[in-house]
């Protein structure tokens, strides 16, 4: 067995605890490996090359984090397409995502090792987007000019440097829901609920529910909604422009705050369920909602 140790050695007390969790699991007999999740911010989103070695080859059966929740994500990511759970150690601030550290580091670790922690599938994101001058190839078929990007809080489509509001063509799994001018369009999974998605006025959602949570940033008219889709709906955010429009209305895409880096401006972006969540270990049920509701309704 090969345990993944990520660590965020920016966060105090991370180095420590990752000693005494090396030392608990050799003498468990359990293999560790380790990686600084600092390391894992490229400029290149689509590249694989920061993705430890372990990790590539499968042979990695248990992901512990001590970090906060950017330690989660970025732990998610080297993790697509795996079902290895993470059990995350909050040494952050609010830590919606992790264990609290006030629990058992090697208690919790014991519990996952054993198969005792309850495990929560998580929805993540796939993102594909088509640049200006690309032909649709997520509609019309062919070759993917890039791999599609993960996600598991949100996608957001914003408005670019010159800061100029968006006009957003929605459409849901073909069906087309209107457009938007404002700030941009957030596409967030469950997990993203608490996030970017809940600054923008949208809903705190259970993890359970494994649609996508569509919400408008800062839209210019009062009719804009958020909208839930179901589990396998795709949605089409278009940046439109109107016939002779002389503002340039570029946008910025972003992947938990990873920057898209396209090659040319975003022109359609395609953003669906993944097809295999991410496993999260706590050791008591709804922890998520219980800490968005003593963070948000403390005054209640």
């Amino acid at each position: 067995m090969l345990t993944l140790i990520a660590t965020s050695n920016s966060k105090p007390g991370a180095l420590d605890k990752c000693a005494m969790l090396i030392a608990y699991l050799n003498a468990q007999g359990v293999k560790t490996q380790t990686v600084n999740v600092d390391t894992l911010i490229w400029e290149n989103p689509y590249s694989k090359e920061n993705v430890p070695e372990c990790v590539k080859n499968d042979e990695v059966d248990l992901v512990i984090t001590l970090g906060g929740d950017g330690t989660i994500l970025r732990t998610a990511r080297i993790l697509e397409g795996k079902s290895v759970p993470i059990l995350g150690i909050n040494l952050g601030k609010l830590g919606f995502l992790a264990n609290d550290i006030n629990d058992d580091l090697i208690e919790l670790t014991s519990m996952a090792l054993a198969g005792e922690l309850i495990e929560e599938k998580r929805t993540n994101i796939l993102c594909d987007i088509i640049c200006k001058g690309e032909h649709d190839w997520v509609l019309e078929g062919g070759e993917k000019p890039r791999p599609s990007l993960f996600a598991l809080n949100e996608v957001a489509i914003t408005r670019g440097e010159a800061g100029i509001m968006l006009e957003i063509l929605l459409d849901i799994s073909g069906a087309a829901v209107g457009k938007f001018k404002g700030d941009g369009m957030i596409v967030s999974s469950a997990t993203g609920s608490t996030a970017y998605c809940l600054a923008a006025g949208g809903p705190i959602v259970a993890p359970s529910f494994h649609g996508l949570i569509v919400q408008p940033l800062a839209s210019h008219t009062i009719s804009a909604r958020t909208i839930l889709t179901n589990e396998n709906d795709v949605v089409q955010v278009t940046i439109a422009n109107e016939p002779g429009d002389t503002v340039k209305r570029i946008p910025s895409v972003y992947a938990d705050g990873m920057d898209a880096n396209l090659p040319e401006e975003a022109a359609v972006v395609y953003v669906r369920r993944g097809s295999v969540p991410t496993t999260l270990l706590y050791k008591e049920a709804n922890s998520t909602i219980k800490k968005a509701t003593q963070t948000f309704f403390r005054g209640l």
